[in-house]
């Protein structure tokens, strides 16, 4: 295994730390202490547990500063990790420039992709890949095939992204192209989009597909479109609905159920009239969700988050710094933030967000519904006009107008973490899909009322064991969140025994099977799941009263 260091950061040599493997099997994280070199760029540490699929580090230098640094593992072959400190952004030496409206997109959690300057000649833009395991910055052997800003970008979960029209030359192009990081290039062809659009959204489905919303083509589009890339990338209009209000600058979201979010953006090209009017569809585009209007107040610049438990954070300009949770039935308002410029909202590890509010970081916390100053923060981010981004959970990208890219880590959370025993002492690293969250105590538990739920955060599990002790009159539902929806065992998918007290829930997913098993009964078969869908888990209300005293959740092996 190799440790790396971005270019302006140096962890003090003498720096211990601990690493911590995890993956789909049995054994509980196998734990290594050793002494880090980490001084010196690519310092060699060998030895990793078969079986590991992520591994993580945590050092402490002797200032007692905070480093930490997290990667997948492949069955083969070195394994790279870059450490960054959790008090300060840093940057790899190599920028990849700055203009406005630029191409700034994740492609996996290993790959970024940039898109600098024109060059100068003015008719190619520069692209470039950030490799996040080394900390490198690595200029593509070919640009994308026309100058591209205000182009829309979209992962497609395979190691692939596809950035779709944008402007070019002043034209507002039809064309997109797919970028492959396993080749760190873009691929030789292009296709061609049914609408030609700029400043528009794209959002990946749960089921591979990629969702094009908004943008402008000579007006503001109202069109939708959906681009398949199995493996051809193609795009069709016909099978997705047009937006209510079409819009320019919108925001697309995939939330936690699966469903889409679009919201924000201007009815007008000279960005006036921004709209309130929060549009939902369903989780493969297909039809939009029927329901209340949801409308929220619109200053500009505003951001959007999903929340890992279900729903959006939305905090509009700092004409007002109002704060909504919103969800396809309602646009709750819970209160108000200091921004000073504009926001911008990340995911955070355990369930919450960041919002850089222009000076500072501030962690949003859904079981209080309310702000707090992040502890030993870096005094920087994102400028008024940066393009930023997070690849995890618990990273921070942004490119800086020096054409610099800082990236800052704070957890080291990922879909392989484990965790067992929830519900101990408090909720952490739970996600509740309401804001404010459901009440807990120590001694009654987590109180759900009929539909209110909770997840385990950021963790995705293919076989899984699942055990809930519970009290009060309704039982706790268990819930598998696939990405193609959710699966209630012992709600809809599976139903308990009406006439039974259930005080214990045992659910075990081993590849296409899902067992149940009550009050410590034997176990029936109750649904089926695709063998490789990975599963967020969750424990949901079954009546006005559901109380869970414990949940664990168990890795099993594969």
């Amino acid at each position: 295994m190799n440790l790396h260091l971005a270019g302006t950061c140096a962890i003090p040599s003498g720096s211990s730390g601990e690493y911590v493997a995890t993956g789909d099997y049995d054994p509980p994280a196998q734990n290594h202490s050793a002494l880090l070199a980490t001084d010196v760029p690519g310092q060699t540490i060998d030895g990793i547990p078969s079986g590991v699929e992520s591994l993580s580090l945590t050092a402490v230098p002797p200032d007692s500063s905070h480093w930490q640094g997290v990667t997948l593992v492949a069955p083969t072959g070195s394994v790279d990790m870059l450490l960054l400190p959790a008090a300060a952004a840093c940057s790899p030496v190599t920028p990849v420039g700055f203009v406005d409206a630029m191409t700034f997109g994740s492609v996996s959690w290993a790959t970024l992709l940039a898109s600098g300057p024109p060059s100068k000649t003015g008719f190619s833009h520069p692209s470039f890949a950030v490799d996040l395991t080394q900390g490198t910055v690595v200029q593509t052997a070919h640009p994308m095939s026309v100058t591209r800003t205000a182009a829309a970008f979209a992962a497609l979960g395979d190691g692939r992204a596809i950035v779709t029209g944008g402007l070019s030359v002043g034209v507002v192009q039809d064309t997109a192209e797919v970028f492959d990081a396993s080749d760190d290039d873009f691929e030789p062809n292009t296709f061609s989009m049914t609408t030609a659009r700029a400043a528009h959204a794209a959002v990946t489905l749960g089921n591979g597909n990629v969702f094009l919303v908004g943008g402008i083509s000579g007006q503001p589009v109202a069109p939708t479109e959906l681009v398949t890339c199995d493996p051809d990338c193609r795009a069709t209009e016909s099978s997705t609905p047009p937006l209510a209000v079409p819009r320019i600058d919108p925001v697309a979201l995939r939330l936690a159920d699966g469903t889409v979010l679009v919201g924000g953006g201007f009815a007008d090209a000279s960005a006036t009239q921004p709209v309130e009017l929060v549009e939902f569809f369903s989780a493969d585009a297909s039809q939009p969700l029927s329901g209340p209007a949801v409308s929220v107040a619109a200053d500009a610049p505003n951001a959007f988050v999903a929340l890992e438990g279900g729903g959006a954070l939305y905090v509009n300009g700092a004409a007002s710094n109002n704060v909504y949770f919103v969800t396809p039935n309602a646009a709750l308002s819970i209160g108000t933030v200091a921004i000073a410029g504009d926001a911008k909202l990340f995911p955070r590890a355990g369930g919450g967000a960041l919002l850089w509010n222009g000076a500072a970081w501030l962690a949003f916390d859904p079981w209080t519904a309310s702000f707090s100053p992040v502890p030993n923060a870096p005094s920087t981010g994102p400028a008024v006009d940066s393009p930023y981004l997070a690849p995890d959970p618990g990273m921070r990208a942004w490119v800086n107008e020096d054409g610099s890219v800082s990236l800052w880590r704070d957890d080291v959370r990922n879909a392989f973490s484990s965790d067992d025993a929830f519900l101990v002492s408090d909720t952490s690293l739970l996600a509740p899909d309401n804001v404010p969250g459901p009440g807990f105590d120590p001694t009654l538990g987590l109180t759900l009322g009929t539909g209110e739920s909770a997840f385990v955060s950021d963790s995705r599990y293919l076989d899984v064991d699942v055990s809930v002790a519970s009290s009060g009159p309704s039982p706790v539902i268990v819930v598998l969140r696939a990405p193609t929806g959710d699966i209630e065992v012992g709600g809809k998918d599976c139903p308990f025994d009406p006439s039974a007290t259930i005080s214990a829930v045992h659910v075990v997913r081993r590849g296409t099977t899902i067992t149940l098993s009550t009050n410590g009964g034997a176990f029936s078969t109750c649904a089926a799941i695709d063998a490789s869908a990975r599963v967020a888990v969750g424990i949901r209300g079954s009546g006005t009263q559901s109380r869970a005293l414990a949940l664990h959740v168990a890795r099993l092996a594969r």
